[in-house]
């Protein structure tokens, strides 16, 4: 674990996530926000980006001794981006939009902007 002095040193966020992290955070939520939009029949490679963007967050959180708690936060949102992906029935579009909620959580407003 990271101590508080520590964890602003290194730009952790009360998330848990570092700056680039949070970047991480933020283009995934942007790709799941577009998955979303694209309901029924999203482009594939936007889930693609989304859960590589993801796992780039939950490795960087493990880099900077994020909890764990906040870690399986994360791991929930990959699996629940990689049930929309690959269906073992319909797409799961209300968990996914709840994932996006959670997802928002970890995401500042500022870091949305283009």
């Amino acid at each position: 674990m990271v101590s508080e002095a520590g964890a602003s040193e290194a730009g952790i966020s009360e998330a848990g996530i570092s700056e680039k992290g949070t970047s991480e955070a933020a283009d995934a939520l942007r790709r799941l926000d577009e998955i979303l939009a694209q309901r029924p029949k999203p482009e594939q490679h936007l889930y693609s980006y989304c859960t590589e963007r993801l796992t780039e967050l939950r490795d960087r959180m493990i880099e900077t001794g994020a909890d764990r708690a906040r870690l399986a936060h994360v791991n929930a949102i990959i699996s629940v981006v990689m049930a929309g992906h690959f269906p073992l029935g319909a797409v799961p579009w209300e968990e996914l939009q709840k994932a996006r909620g959670w997802l928002a959580e970890l995401v500042s407003p500022s870091d949305l902007q283009p």
